[in-house]
Order: C-alpha cells, then sequence, then structure tokens
C-alpha cells in the first residue's frame, strides 16, 4: 500500500463541460492505481463520462511516426501545406513543428476496415486563432471522405497533450493524421505519434456507470463532443445515398422570424457521415460527423452552445431539419433545402434570368441580379441591391423547384445578411420565379427590423432577328433612355439609345457606354 507518485494536470476554471486529460505511465514496483479529481478548499466540480484509454499491452508500441520529435531537424516523414517551419521552442530535444494560420501537417497511410489507431502528441497555441485541431480522416478508394475523427484544441501557453483515437470504417483504404491551425492561429507540436492498436475493443474502458438516457454519446474533442442520441425505438434510417443540402437559419418561429444564417453544402455520404459548414449570427461552425440509426446528431459546444441535426426519412431520400441554440439560449430553426438535380438528371428549368428587388418603399431604388441555372440544379447569382451593395450566391435548385439564396453583406459596425427562399412558378405576364429575402442589419433600407425585399425574376431569352418592342423598332431603333431623382419626377439626363435588331442596347452618344438586353 506504499504510495509511489503522482501523475496529475491542474484543471482550469470552466462554466460549462469541457474535456481533460492526464497522460501517465505507471512506474516500477507498481501493484495497483486509484483515479481521483480532487476539489479544493472554497469550490466544487463536476465531472462525468470518465473514460480510461490503456496502452502498453494492446499496441502495438510502434510509432508509424519516424519524425515526430522532429529531431531529424526537418520535417521528414509528414506532408505540410500552407506555412509550415522548425521551432527551436521544443518541449523535448531541439525541435519542434510550428504550424502557421491555416496550415497543417498530415501522415498519409494505407490502412482496412475495422482497423484502430491512436494519434498523441504535445501541442502549444500562439495568438488568437481559430479551429485549431488535430484527428483522422478516412477516405474511400475513390479519393471520397468518409468521415473525421477529431479533438479541438484548447489555447495553451504551454505544452498540452492530446490524444484521439480512430476506428477505420467499412468501405475507407486510407486514412490522413493531422493537425490544423485555423485563421490567424499559430500551434507548435512535438513529440507526435502514429501508434496501430491491435486490440481495439480493449482499448477504451468506460468508467462511467452513468445512464446513457438523454445524453450525447460519440466523439468528444476538447470540449466539444458530437455524436448521435440514445437509440431506443426510434425509426431507423436506412443510409445508402448521398446528398446534399443547404438552408437558412431563422430565430423567434411564429412571431416574425428573423434571417439569422445560413447552411451551406452540407455533404451526407452513403455511410451516414457528413461534413459541411454553417454561419449563425456571424459565428461560423464547422460541422462533421456520423448520424446514429435513427438519424439523429448533436454537437455540444464549449460556450454552453448546441447544434441539433436530425435526417428524417423520404422514400429513397431524406429531409434534414435542425436547431441551433446559442450561448444567449436563443434558438435557431433551420429551414433546409436537398439538392435534386445533377448531370444525369437535368433539370427542364436550366437557362438565364433576371431578378429585380423593388425597394420596400415606392420611392426606393429597385435592386437587380442575374441569375444562371445550370442543367444540374446549380443557380448561380450576381447582383446589386437598390443601394448600390453587390451580392452574389451559389446554390442548388431541389425538386420543388426552390433555392435558398444567402449572403453576408457586413459585419461591421454591424452584421448585416441577406437571405431568403426563391420558389420557380409560372405567373402570367408577371415573373417566372419569385420569393421574398430578408436584410438584416444597418444600412440605408433598414431600421431595427429587417426589411423584406420581394423578389421577382423573368427568363431572358434573346432571339437573333426579332424586335422586342414593335414602338421601337416603328421608330428604326431609335430609343430615349431617361433617367430622374429618386423620390421626384426631375430630369437627370437624356440618353439616345439604338436599340438593335436582337434586342440589345447599344449608346447612341458616343461620349457615353450603354449596354443591356430586354427579357421578353
Amino acid at each position: 500500500g506504499a504510495w509511489i507518485s503522482d501523475q496529475t494536470i491542474l484543471l482550469d476554471r470552466s462554466a460549462s463541460y469541457r474535456d481533460f486529460l492526464v497522460n501517465a505511465t505507471v512506474p516500477d514496483r507498481t501493484a495497483s492505481m486509484t483515479i481521483w479529481v480532487w476539489s479544493g478548499l472554497g469550490g466544487s466540480v463536476t465531472v462525468d463520462s470518465f473514460v480510461l484509454n490503456r496502452s502498453g499491452g494492446d499496441s502495438s508500441g510502434e510509432n508509424l511516426l519516424t519524425n515526430g520529435g522532429f529531431e531529424t531537424g526537418d520535417l521528414s516523414g509528414l506532408d505540410t501545406g500552407g506555412s509550415v517551419s522548425l521551432t527551436s521552442t521544443a518541449r523535448t530535444g531541439s525541435w519542434a513543428a510550428r504550424i502557421g494560420s491555416e496550415s497543417f501537417v498530415v501522415l498519409n497511410r494505407d490502412v482496412q476496415p475495422g482497423e484502430a489507431y491512436r494519434f498523441n502528441g504535445y501541442y502549444r497555441t500562439e495568438g488568437s486563432g481559430t479551429d485549431l485541431q488535430a484527428g483522422f480522416s478516412f477516405w474511400g478508394s475513390g479519393g471520397e471522405w468518409l468521415g473525421d475523427s477529431l479533438v479541438d484544441l484548447a489555447s495553451s501557453s504551454s505544452f498540452t497533450p492530446f490524444s484521439v483515437a480512430g476506428t477505420v470504417p467499412d468501405g475507407a483504404v486510407s486514412l490522413s493524421a493531422w493537425i490544423w491551425s485555423g485563421l490567424n492561429g499559430v500551434i507548435l507540436a512535438d513529440d507526435l505519434e502514429v501508434i496501430p492498436v491491435q486490440n481495439a475493443a480493449a482499448e477504451i474502458q468506460s468508467l462511467s456507470t452513468q445512464e446513457t438516457g438523454g445524453t450525447t454519446s460519440g466523439e468528444t474533442s476538447g470540449g466539444v463532443t458530437s455524436g448521435g442520441s440514445e437509440q431506443g425505438n426510434e425509426t431507423l434510417i436506412e443510409f445508402g445515398t448521398r446528398e446534399s443540402y443547404s438552408g437558412l437559419f431563422y430565430t423567434d418561429p411564429g412571431t416574425g422570424e428573423r434571417l439569422s444564417g445560413a447552411l451551406s453544402g452540407l455533404k451526407l455520404n452513403a455511410n451516414g457521415t457528413f461534413s459541411g459548414r454553417a454561419i449563425v449570427d456571424g459565428r461560423r461552425l464547422a460541422l462533421r460527423g456520423r448520424f446514429d440509426g435513427s438519424g439523429t446528431h448533436r454537437t455540444d459546444y464549449r460556450d454552453g452552445a448546441r447544434m441539433e441535426l436530425q435526417l428524417i426519412q423520404n422514400g429513397a431520400s431524406y429531409d434534414l431539419r435542425g436547431y441551433f441554440t446559442d450561448t444567449a439560449g436563443t434558438g435557431h430553426v433551420l429551414r433546409s433545402l436537398r439538392a435534386a438535380y445533377s448531370k444525369t438528371s437535368p433539370t427542364d428549368l436550366a437557362g438565364a434570368y433576371t431578378m429585380l428587388l423593388p425597394g420596400a418603399e415606392s420611392s426606393d431604388p429597385t435592386g437587380f441580379a442575374t441569375v444562371r441555372v445550370y442543367p444540374g440544379g446549380l443557380v448561380l447569382t450576381r447582383g446589386r441591391l437598390g443601394d448600390g451593395r453587390p451580392f452574389s450566391h451559389k446554390g442548388s435548385l431541389s425538386d420543388g423547384q426552390e433555392w435558398m439564396l444567402y449572403r453576408v453583406m457586413a459585419t461591421k459596425p454591424e452584421l448585416s445578411q441577406l437571405g431568403g427562399t426563391l420558389t420557380f412558378r409560372d405567373t402570367d405576364q408577371v415573373s417566372d420565379f419569385d420569393g421574398e429575402l430578408q436584410l438584416t442589419g444597418p444600412s440605408s433600407l433598414t431600421d431595427e427590423m429587417p426589411v423584406v425585399l420581394p423578389a421577382i425574376g423573368s427568363r431572358f431569352f434573346a432571339t437573333r432577328g426579332v424586335a422586342a418592342l414593335e414602338s421601337v423598332a416603328a421608330t428604326d431603333g431609335e430609343a430615349i433612355c431617361h433617367l430622374e431623382e429618386q423620390g421626384t419626377s426631375e430630369a437627370v439626363d437624356d440618353w439616345a439609345v439604338l436599340w438593335s435588331s436582337n434586342n440589345r442596347l447599344l449608346g447612341a452618344d458616343g461620349s457615353r457606354t450603354l449596354r443591356g438586353s430586354v427579357n421578353l
């Protein structure tokens, strides 16, 4: 019963759940060990979901990184991207890797399904960067991404251990073990090791006896926990198809919803894994994980925010629903659309369109945009609001002939967003598609509440040899472009215009350039 030694860490104060990791090596003559958490005088600590990660007899002991300590004086054994160099600020030895903003180091290796690996090492951070992560990515034979197992690396001024486990999923033929330093971040990494685990089932032993009802399980990463909910009697999702989703977030459902963000390009793989990005009230979120058998996935962020996603079987495909709770407790409802078309299943709406955005008041200037729909369902929009601000967007057409447009118009001094759903429907003599866009944030057109901009669009046909307006053709192609001061009938200028036979406009005055087209 003689005490031999302690191997401990200090727990930082935190108002929300955070992960901690203690690396320990059993000393000689040890017969038993005690795992403990101690709360000192005048404080308390709440702990949950203890996990003991055991190495040694369960792993081969072979570090697949031949230069994980960088003591060869170079970066051999690893591939790099961005700004990566050596630094003498090392945890052990003479050298460590310095990974700059939006840069990475990576080990690529061929694998087989069912194999298990652990990626260990030490890191410290500099600057105020975001998206600092380490983990595994798994790849199929065609190079398709099959999923990630990762940890977020919290800011640390001293070398701190990290560890992430990964089991190769079905269909994977290779993995990447990587460290990523996001925008404005710097990571110093040292003493890295990638170890194959021979007995994956014995490698992780849960020390928690807590029931799982109402909690989440799955991948835990530096205060960010993501995974599916407990499976009970829920309807199981029959995975097997690949889908792509886009969507919009709204606050205050039922009481005058306000645009608050967007989901861009969430890709769902045939095995239930997914990846994508979202922005909610200016906060950018990277989304990765795997839906459980009931189609559920939940991510808990270290600051108390939470993202919940739910797939709903709809024939051979799935609908996606979501709900994001921010740090203030405000809920944001996700409304999404599934991309329905491809090169092998094209849409008959392909073509060029012109969209008009009348202002909220009759005296407000009108915005405009060109919209190009491609056979594969891609929708490209480029235009300007009535106040002159440019915007552009790339979206996808759903089977309901809808697409969602979203653009951040400004981030300073306050966030301004433009977004809404547009629908193709033929309104005789009026439009080919229509909808409403919300414009939030400060501008010459908005107050505290978002402005709703009606949108109408019509298809453009440029028919050679046919004049668009008989009245123009009757005057030998001459016309006048009349410009007025906003809100008045006072003329500012008149331009002479030539109207060509293919409905193109040309400035007749050589000192000015005027080009345009007419929709029929």
